[in-house]
């Protein structure tokens, strides 16, 4: 019976050390001038070593969550709406299981007053 426990043990202990987090998460909030909050505003966050790109977009309450990225840095953040202005955010460096957090309030841009569709039919 001892054996049998010992070996119980060693298998959890085996399962649990491959279960070790190897990578890091970005995530934040999006709002406009007067604090409310952005929806659909583009986040892409460019590992710039490796070129990857993580592209998401923010939820109903201007929040934005992105899992699984490289951990390390450093990354250049960019954050757009249209008929908003651009923020940009560098040299940012991501801890391995820890959350990086990006905030971001996003001024008015030129606003799009006539968006004109044209079509033919062939």
């Amino acid at each position: 019976m001892k054996k049998f426990y010992t070996l119980v043990l060693s298998l959890f202990v085996a399962v649990s050390a491959m279960a070790q987090v190897t990578t890091s998460s970005m995530n934040g909030l999006v709002v406009d001038e007067n604090g409310e909050p952005v929806i659909g505003a583009t986040i892409v966050a460019l590992h710039t070593p490796s070129g990857t790109e993580y592209a998401v977009a923010t939820n109903a309450s201007g929040r934005f969550n992105i899992n699984g990225m490289r951990i390390g840095g450093p990354y250049t953040v960019t954050i757009t709406f249209v008929g908003m202005g651009t923020q940009q955010f560098e040299d940012i460096y991501l801890k391995l299981g820890e959350p990086g957090e990006v905030n971001a309030t996003l001024a008015q841009g030129q606003e799009i007053e006539t968006i004109s569709i044209v079509g033919q039919n062939t």
